[in-house]
């Protein structure tokens, strides 16, 4: 509603900069005034207005009315060095009725205006306290204010989880369910049987001097065609000329993500039945699921970037829809997010892809999503029994899980790690490489390895699922 005051230079009479007191027929405009309507240059000068006050009150009593401020506390700075009116509001007495000088004035965000001085440091930020009061007093009508998340920015941070998730080599003996996945993704580590024999001439040639093939690296127990590994093969060489190129070019993971691994993916699961991959960039945990410190605070969640998933049968899909239509809303979902893709389709494997970071953060990533969905786990085969009426065991307790397969990619390298729910901890076991994108060979390596890790998720996981977690009777 007011004008603004016109904008009038003096010249440098002393390296104090001039203040008078405001003159009584001058109105103070907001601090945005001189940028909304500024012309050309941005430093538009008009001039300055008496304005008739309203209900008979002065100019001078309505800016006082408004700020909250006595006229006599109000001051104007000349040699405005931005070109805006510099008007601004000081308390006298809490400045001891000396104004230090000013060195500098900044236009901060929210328009708001600070003066940085010699030994004392005034900051004048009225709209700013507007806006955050606003944004308090919105909180507090909404009356669910959120709760404040702790960071996670080192693998150490995660072991004040209310259920700390800690990082340990591959033991010597692994669980049962993936005792012999394990010996067979070493073997292919190894680069053991990974490229059908049917065109060993042909890799040969590809390879050549710098991919010798040896004797081991064929396998005629693979069942394909000699066009289909043609076919194959000429996808494994465009796949690393991609990869390849976003190298050279430094592109970020969201094009490693499209021009390389989504391709890998979809060629090694497109002729398994019953299993496929999804794209989870976007999936969220879900609230209720995610780890929380021992404060009581949220983790900050961590997303990963691709699943391989289950594709459930009609018999476990009607069971799934029993077991999750018992549930509250939040949680009806057979994994650790809602996410529509995935949201009935066990996943099976967790993939999280990075480029030229910290292998570290690809691990905490991988670490919080897993134990997001043993938190599922526990809670539905806790409500099953329930529904069952079958005795209730201590809170808290470590239920029947499977152990989880987990791939961490960083730039061209693949490894692989394995999850499991212990009594007292989410324990992250790895790592074993199992491939790359730069090479002909690690690349076979990474087709054997996927292939693996889908046949598991056929069977051993799927069993699991269907027994442990929807309560199916298994056929013998």
């Amino acid at each position: 509603m007011s004008q603004r005051a016109n904008v009038r230079s003096s010249p440098r009479k002393s390296k104090r900069q001039e203040i008078m007191p405001l003159d009584e027929n001058a109105l103070v405009p907001e601090a945005a005034a001189g940028c909304d309507e500024a012309g050309e240059d941005g430093l538009e000068q008009e001039q300055a207005t008496p304005r008739p006050s309203r209900s008979g009150a002065s100019g001078r009593g309505k800016i006082a009315a408004r700020s909250g401020v006595s006229p006599q506390r109000r001051v104007r700075v000349r040699q405005d060095p931005l070109g805006l009116d510099g008007t601004t509001d000081i308390d006298s007495r809490l400045q001891l009725g000396v104004i230090p000088e000013l060195q500098a004035l900044q236009v901060t965000s929210g328009f708001s205006v600070e003066l940085a001085s010699v030994g004392v440091g005034s900051s004048i930020t009225r709209a700013q306290s507007r806006s955050q009061s606003s944004a308090a007093s919105s909180s507090a009508a909404s009356g669910s204010p959120r709760r404040p998340k702790s960071p996670v920015k080192q693998l150490s941070d995660l072991q004040f989880a209310s259920r700390p998730i800690v990082f340990g080599d591959i033991p010597d003996e692994l669980p049962l369910d993936v005792a012999d996945l394990y010996q067979r993704l070493k073997d292919i580590s190894d680069g053991i049987g990974i490229a059908p024999a049917v065109i060993r001439d042909r890799i040969a040639a590809v390879g050549g001097r710098k991919e010798p093939l040896r004797p081991w690296t064929t396998n005629d127990d693979i069942a394909i065609s000699e066009a289909d590994a043609e076919v194959e093969l000429n996808e494994i060489l465009e796949i690393r000329e991609a990869a390849s190129l976003c190298t050279a070019e430094n592109l970020s993971e969201a094009a490693w993500n499209d021009e390389v691994h989504s391709r890998l993916l979809r060629l090694a699961l497109r002729s398994i039945p019953g299993v496929r991959h999804y794209n989870i960039t976007t999936a969220r945990i879900c609230p209720e699921l995610t780890a929380r410190h021992i404060s009581g605070d949220i983790l900050s969640s961590k997303l990963v970037d691709y699943s391989i998933n289950i594709l459930p049968s009609k018999d476990a899909w009607k069971s799934m829809r029993d077991l999750l239509g018992a549930q509250p809303y939040p949680l009806q979902t057979i994994n650790q997010t809602r996410y529509d893709g995935v949201r009935f389709k066990p996943c099976a494997v967790s993939i999280e892809t990075k480029v030229q970071s910290n292998e570290q953060d690809g691990k905490i990533q991988l670490g919080m999503w897993s134990s997001a969905y043993f938190a599922r786990i526990r809670r539905l085969q806790q409500d099953r029994d329930d529904a069952a009426g079958l005795p209730s065991e201590e809170s808290g307790r470590s239920a029947s899980t499977v152990t989880l397969p987990l791939l961490l990619a960083n730039t061209h390298n693949w490894s692989l790690l394995f999850a499991r729910d212990r009594e007292d901890c989410i324990e992250v076991m790895g790592e074993l490489r199992v491939g790359d994108t730069a090479s002909l060979h690690g690349l076979y390596k990474l087709l054997s390895t996927l292939r693996l890790l889908a046949e598991w998720s056929n069977s051993t996981f799927r069993e699991w699922i269907e027994s442990e977690v929807l309560g199916m009777e298994l056929s013998a």
